[in-house]
């Protein structure tokens, strides 16, 4: 399933590229069958759940306050008060984060199943 989650991630973030160019009647066929597919894979990606427990934890370790970090990593407090709400951020902050602490993503969050 796991493949699947990705798949479905890939095509919603590649939307615009997958209808650029085609023609009315393409997109016309096309967007039934990804309306289709969303839908059957809608419920397990939206069950998907982050965890920043693990940088918080690593945070203390290394001394360095959620401030110090925001200012280390150039991010917004909006950016950093949605990782309080255990709220998904770019990945272009996580591996911010990652070059930071020099760490792997692994070791800053977790992706469980909100079962």
């Amino acid at each position: 399933m796991h493949k699947h989650r990705l798949l479905v991630l890939r095509l919603v973030s590649n939307y615009d590229k997958l209808f650029m160019g085609k023609s009315e009647s393409a997109k016309t066929h096309l967007f039934p069958f990804f309306s289709a597919f969303l839908r059957a894979f809608r419920y397990e990606v939206l069950c998907m759940k982050v965890s920043y427990n693990k940088l918080w934890k690593m945070l203390i370790d290394k001394k360095m306050t959620k401030t110090g970090l925001r200012d280390a990593v150039n991010m917004s407090s909006n950016t950093l008060a949605k990782m309080g709400k255990e709220e998904t951020v770019s990945m272009d902050v996580i591996m911010r984060i990652c070059k930071v602490l020099e760490c792997d993503v692994g070791d800053i969050m977790e992706i469980t199943s909100d079962e």
